[in-house]
């Protein structure tokens, strides 16, 4: 699980491969992802970057960088 700095948003990583967005202020689910991919062996460590895009590792040591904006696995 990570937060974002302004704690208005909490990620969290999950055994499926999934990242789930959490609204802190009203503390409802407000997303799921990445988009069209699960991370094999699920997700392990999240980190939350500058420009607000999460970095991922995985169960099957991959690492991936997820857009903010539209939580898509960014090449």
């Amino acid at each position: 699980m990570v937060l974002d700095p302004l704690d208005k948003f909490a990620f969290f990583g999950t055994r499926t491969g999934d990242i789930i967005e959490v609204d802190l202020n009203s503390v409802i689910y407000k997303r799921i992802g990445p988009l069209k991919r699960l991370f094999s062996q699920g997700v392990t460590t999240l980190k939350i970057l500058p420009n607000n895009d999460l970095l991922v590792g995985t169960g099957e040591g991959l690492l991936a960088k997820i857009g903010f904006s539209d939580f898509k696995v960014k090449k």
